[in-house]
């Protein structure tokens, strides 16, 4: 009902009223539904409905004010459809203030003693977290729960949302990404570089990045793939393509390394240590042909490298091999 009628109205309290009249005449048990809605505008004006469910909070960024957002509305599908049944409420937000929408299991959790957990230990752990990161705060917000239960039987879901109004969404991103690293997180790192990446697909810096953090979370896969895109955005350059060089390398991928070799001697003039490389990753590729036109080219542009003759050596051992 809500994805099919949140196009038609912008009004909440309108749409509540569409699905509630819906609902009325569909549920034949005495079970009901309790819902929010939330319109968050460009201009940081808040439309929105509560059909008795928890009210959502909204915290203040600067003074860790938490308003609630409650209005005086039944449940959906208890009532016939009456002029006025849902009210819509208003409110402002400011850029940093951050929207809690949660279901009752947060707060009505017991610990052993049958004591809830409360919408003031709720509201408690919300300011304490309010400075975190969104999937830290969350988590946190969540763990707190779970100590107070101290391992009581669940009897309903824990599940959280936190909207976050941010005025620049990549500076966002990598405040994030400083808190994950220094908790050495690097998968939750990943998680808001990608966020960066996408928002700035020139951020050189940020792709490097979220390679190495693939790399030590153990992924050296999407690592490839991350610098695989990259590459394929802009015109790289020669100490990046080095890098992923160095790690098609590590993980065997020597026909692909070759390419990416070559495109470094192109864009190094035919550095003859990069031509000294190209040549070893085609000897591991195993295509003597190519290995052996490389060093030829090395030898009438360098005739005086030192490697030279070592280089000769290799070639030499690979033909008889």
């Amino acid at each position: 009902h809500f994805s099919k009628l949140v196009q038609r109205h912008s009004d909440p309290a309108k749409l509540f009223a569409e699905v509630n009249k819906e609902l009325y005449h569909s549920i034949t048990t005495p079970e009901y539904l309790t819902a929010v809605y939330l319109v968050i505008h460009p201009n940081l004006t808040v439309h929105y409905c509560n059909a008795a469910h928890d009210s959502p909070l909204v915290v203040n960024s600067r003074t860790g004010r938490i308003k609630e957002l409650g209005t005086r509305n039944i449940m959906l599908g208890a009532e016939h459809l009456m002029p006025g049944i849902f009210e819509t409420g208003k409110t402002k937000l400011k850029t940093g203030d951050r929207s809690l929408l949660y279901t009752d299991g947060i707060i009505e959790s017991q610990n052993p003693q049958k004591k809830n957990y409360g919408l003031a230990a709720f509201k408690k752990s919300v300011k304490k977290h309010m400075k975190l990161p969104l999937n830290a705060m969350r988590n946190n917000i969540i763990d707190d729960v779970i100590k107070f239960s101290e391992g009581a039987r669940r009897f309903d879901d824990y599940t959280l949302l936190i909207v976050e109004v941010t005025s620049d969404k990549y500076t966002h991103s990598l405040k994030e990404v400083d808190y994950w690293l220094k908790k050495k997180d690097y998968m939750m790192a990943a998680d808001s570089l990608k966020v960066a990446t996408r928002l700035r697909p020139d951020d050189q810096k940020s792709f490097i990045l979220l390679a190495e953090c693939y790399l030590k979370s153990g992924s050296p896969d999407k690592a490839i793939e991350v610098f695989e895109k990259f590459v394929q955005i802009k015109k790289v350059e020669p100490g990046v393509l080095r890098i992923f060089l160095d790690l098609l390398e590590d993980e065997g991928r020597f026909s692909r390394a070759v390419d990416i070799c070559n495109e470094i001697v192109k864009k190094s003039r035919k550095a003859p240590a990069d031509m000294q490389r190209l040549f070893e990753l085609n000897i591991k590729n195993h295509d003597i042909t190519a290995a052996e036109k490389t060093l030829n080219s090395l030898k009438k542009l360098k005739p005086r490298y030192q490697k030279l003759a070592a280089m000769q050596k290799q070639l030499k051992a690979a033909q008889e091999s």
